[in-house]
């Protein structure tokens, strides 16, 4: 999927994808002006791979155009062989509410570029939203403005599956290792394909412009885990999206848990029951707090806490030990000890817990 988040809509990413199949040894193809005039709000399937019958002779060119999609079959030396198919389309990856709030670090939202939703227009006029799953993505910006909206986007955990790409001018390509997204200069990958086009013998400047471009870099990317596998082992990107959909499913399971949980909870918080429990509960708290005040108060008053005085432990020490535990047991929170038994059995009748 590509998309593009900045200035002309579309411009950037119809140029990436031209130059991204684009025979460097043929003339221009026909299918290249169609991606150049081609209008980003209507989706676009690009399905690429080596035509039947034509082998050797190039890119060909099939455009379907009905009330589905326009589709767009091209063979392309970089990627023949891959089984890939490319959805162009305008997205925006970053969520409506935070984009409203106006907060500078945004949240992507991973389910609205990797399940983009298509408007399929019927016979009657009207359009029905198509979900269009794909298993990987490429974010396409520009500019300066492109790169602070990318930039904020938590690019690195999704880096197997999301990528995004942003066409900055003359910006060095050995500087953006280790930035989140992937800069590139598809004006000069567009007019190093010229030049090669127009004379073979500048294949040199070219090369060169290629890989200033860096859009290898893309290509290399796209290659990643979709390649054919001789042994029919299941490949990794269809592995990762497996992956992704089992991780989403369980992600939404526990929400749906909590949501129901919190009702259950809230439910119970509004039961009479319980306001009925809480109340009992906090006169028993109040009266172990009384109790103990009052208990403690004729403990330290009394005749055995007066045996023990410092000046008769010589003669006491063996009785501290029995003195202070009479106290305890009979002085510390008799009444609420007894209290709270017949509380408990309170709660289990009222069925709270």
């Amino acid at each position: 999927a590509l998309a593009d988040g900045a200035g002309e809509p579309g411009k950037t990413a119809r140029e990436l994808l031209r130059v991204l199949l684009a025979d460097p040894l043929g003339d221009e193809a026909e299918w290249e002006r169609a991606v150049k005039g081609h209008d980003t709000t209507q989706p676009l399937v690009v399905r690429v791979g080596e035509a039947k019958g034509d082998e050797g002779k190039g890119t060909t060119l099939t455009i379907s155009k009905t009330n589905l999609l326009h589709e767009l079959d091209v063979s392309s030396p970089a990627l023949n062989g891959c089984g890939v198919e490319l959805l162009l389309m305008e997205v925006n990856p970053l969520s409506a509410s935070a984009a409203a709030a106006g907060q500078a670090a945004a949240v992507m939202d991973v389910e609205t570029v990797l399940v983009p939703t298509v408007d399929i227009q019927s016979s009657s006029g009207r359009y029905t939203p198509v979900t269009t799953p794909v298993h990987k993505a490429i974010v396409v910006s520009e500019g300066i403005m492109g790169a602070a909206a990318v930039a904020a986007l938590p690019l690195a955990e999704y880096r197997d599956s999301v990528l995004a790409a942003v066409n900055l001018p003359k910006y060095p390509v050995e500087e953006g290792e280790q930035l989140a997204f992937q800069p590139i200069d598809v004006s000069v990958g567009s007019n190093g394909l010229d030049r090669i086009r127009e004379n073979i013998g500048n294949a040199m400047e070219y090369e060169r412009a290629w890989y200033k471009s860096n859009v290898p870099a893309i290509v290399e990317w796209l290659k990643a885990g979709v390649e054919n596998n001789p042994a029919g082992a299941t490949k990794p990107v269809v592995k990762t999206h497996i992956a992704s959909l089992l991780r989403n499913a369980l992600a939404e399971i526990e929400a749906e848990q909590a949501r129901l949980t919190s009702g259950r909870l809230s439910a119970e918080v509004a039961s009479p029951k319980l306001a009925v429990m809480n109340e009992r509960l906090a006169e028993w708290s109040q009266f172990a707090h009384e109790e103990l005040q009052q208990q403690l108060d004729l403990a330290f008053a009394g005749t055995r806490w007066r045996k023990l005085g410092w000046w008769k432990l010589f003669w006491r020490v063996d009785d501290v030990g029995v003195l202070t535990s009479d106290m305890l047991n009979q002085r510390f929170l008799p009444g609420a000890e007894r209290e709270l038994v017949f509380l408990a059995g309170r709660i289990a009748e009222s069925g709270v817990v």
